[in-house]
């Protein structure tokens, strides 16, 4: 055996033999540069007694520092990755464990780290400006090779512990799968799913920082630092997300179309995690429906994998929507009938997906119920008895789905009792004239809030030639300006303001003013607490202000009803509303007069 050489070995059989009767020599030409060796040597790791693990890795970490930083191509113009492929390989399948008791090899490991990332750098490059035209079995096969290299090249970076990872920080080489994602569109559907698959990878791993090195300038969320190094906008990345996922789904064989759909889901998700016009940009270019509609076919095909990411993607978008704009799109794309439908199979969501359903559950949709605009969606809560009963059985979300019936059944009831019946007066304080049937009178285009019965009367009231501050040109301003602040539309506002009045006269009937008040007029501070907290009991707070002044009122804003003419029988009073909506609690303001009794 002394006198054997490494071009005795011509095929993987003949390595495989050799690493039975002799392991060490197997290394030893796989050290002297022998690819077939290198290779067979990385793919056959499990087979190879564990005493020649180490010598075999540092020899994987030779070749790295010998070829890394000198990469050769082929008479072609092809990039030659054998002995890197195979190195790498090799050493993405050992752990930290081994490297602990193993102090030497690990410290051979890391001194290989530059010429790997160098490597990998030059194979990113490579894959990049290689044409796209060029779609012929060689140069994909190639591609996908380097591709796998270079997820595993940075696997190999992460796996050699807290140098390793200050190594990734330092050298900023999450960026090298940004810019794969980025920019190796057009190719493949498989390769634009490894793209993101070792995107995501860097995802994973990309809290794992070093003890050692501070991180100053590092975020908390990788969709930020994804959209900091990218060569174009938010909107523009999201463009790329949304056309990965339409591609991925035109995949042939259904089974990797699942996972291509899954994966290109998870990295739109992780986009839209982070703050800013990301989920703005979704609404407005119809990116709601796409997710919908593949959300449908998720549930119906029973992909909960794919489902799971969707619902991530839904109740990101809401959660970062500062109107009810997103929450009144996903329920048009009937949100509401597949999450009925996920209920009673919850339990084979991921962890992060059933997080985002209770989130939904439980603060996202009570909270929006609150608008009349939202409640029109929601026609599915209206179910038959059996239906309701089925899903309030349910042993995770059961309370979840009595608390929303319980809420849409209040608001379908003060919508029946107070909006529908509703008739307006015309808005021109000279004119008495009141509508005969709903709908009647025509509102004002800008504010959407005030009520004409003629376009004379609509002029009159713009130039009131009365005190400026009723000209409805001033207030109509005012109030554009306050549902831009508050993000609400005309319809909720007035639906909001509606149901503090009809509860705040509940509350001034009951007797529960003085009787100074009558003269001097109250405040009350009306809370929504909608949310579902186990145990708890969801109800308006209702709490009288002294001295007939709303705290903070300077700062609220004050919407103007229409004038109220008073009597003995009334009493002044000024309302702040407040509503949480999104992670943070709005108010608004409004004075009104009530009746004192029934």
């Amino acid at each position: 055996m002394s006198s054997s050489k490494a071009s005795d070995d011509r095929t993987t059989e003949d390595v495989q033999k050799r690493i039975a009767q002799n392991p060490a020599q197997t290394i030893e030409f796989a050290g002297e540069g022998s690819q077939l060796h290198a290779r067979v040597l990385a793919t056959s790791m499990r087979d190879i007694p564990v005493q020649f693990i180490p010598a075999l890795i540092d020899i994987y970490a030779a070749l790295i520092q010998k070829h890394g930083d000198e990469v050769t191509y082929d008479s072609e113009g092809y990039i030659e990755v054998v002995l890197m492929e195979s190195a790498i390989l090799a050493m993405s399948q050992i752990g930290k464990v081994f490297y602990s008791r193993n102090p030497s090899t690990h410290q051979n490991v890391l001194r290989s780290l530059p010429a790997l990332y160098s490597w990998a750098k030059s194979a990113s490059e490579w894959l990049m400006k290689s044409s796209q035209d060029e779609n012929h079995g060689c140069i994909t096969r190639l591609r996908r090779r380097l591709m796998t290299a270079i997820q595993g090249a940075i696997m190999v970076m992460f796996d050699s512990g807290a140098e390793g990872v200050r190594f990734i920080w330092e050298h900023d080489v999450y960026c090298l799968a940004v810019n794969l994602w980025m920019q190796l569109g057009g190719y493949h559907i498989e390769e634009e799913f490894k793209a993101a698959q070792t995107l995501m990878y860097c995802r994973r791993i990309f809290f794992e920082r070093s003890s050692s090195v501070t991180l100053r300038l590092a975020t908390d969320k990788f969709g930020i630092y994804i959209l900091q190094r990218v060569s174009c906008d938010e909107s523009q990345a999201l463009v790329l997300a949304k056309i990965r996922i339409r591609n991925a789904c035109k995949a042939t064989a259904s089974n990797e179309r699942n996972d291509f759909v899954e994966m290109q889901l998870e990295v739109l998700a992780t986009l839209i995690d982070a703050p800013g016009s990301a989920s703005n940009y979704l609404n407005d270019e119809d990116g709601i429906r796409m997710i919908l509609s593949t959300m449908n076919s998720g549930v119906k095909d029973e992909l909960w994998g794919i489902v799971g990411q969707c619902i991530v993607i839904v109740e990101r978008i809401c959660s970062r929507t500062p109107s009810s704009k997103a929450i009144r799109k996903v329920l048009e794309g009937q949100l509401l009938e597949n999450l009925m439908a996920i209920t009673h199979r919850c339990s084979r969501l991921k962890i992060h997906a059933a997080v985002s359903f209770r989130v939904l559950m439980e603060r996202t949709l009570p909270d929006a119920l609150l608008f009349q605009t939202v409640f029109d969606c929601c026609g599915a809560l209206n179910s038959q008895l059996a239906n309701r009963a089925s899903l309030s059985s349910s042993v995770e979300l059961g309370e979840q789905w009595m608390h929303l019936f319980h809420l849409y059944d209040g608001m379908d009831k003060f919508t029946e009792t107070i909006i529908r019946k509703k008739l307006h007066e015309c808005d021109n304080r000279s004119c008495d004239k009141k509508e005969t049937r709903p709908c009647q009178f025509q509102k004002c285009a800008g504010c959407e809030s005030r009520f004409y019965c003629s376009r004379i009367c609509q002029k009159q009231a713009w130039n009131d030639a009365g005190d400026k501050k009723r000209w409805h040109r001033t207030e109509c301003k005012t109030m554009q300006e306050i549902q831009r602040s508050i993000h609400l539309s005309t319809r909720e506002i007035k639906g909001l303001v509606q149901l503090a009045i009809m509860e705040a006269q509940a509350f001034v009937i009951q007797g529960r003013i003085s009787k100074c008040a009558h003269s001097t007029g109250i405040s009350l501070h009306m809370q929504y607490r909608r949310r579902f907290v186990r145990e708890h009991k969801t109800a308006t707070s209702v709490v009288l202000e002294s001295s007939g002044t709303r705290s903070g009122a300077s700062k609220v804003p004050q919407i103007r009803l229409g004038n109220a003419i008073p009597d003995a029988q009334t009493v002044k009073v000024g309302i702040k509303v407040t509503f949480p909506w999104n992670d943070e609690e709005r108010n608004m303001s409004f004075d009104t007069f009530l009746r004192l009794s029934q």
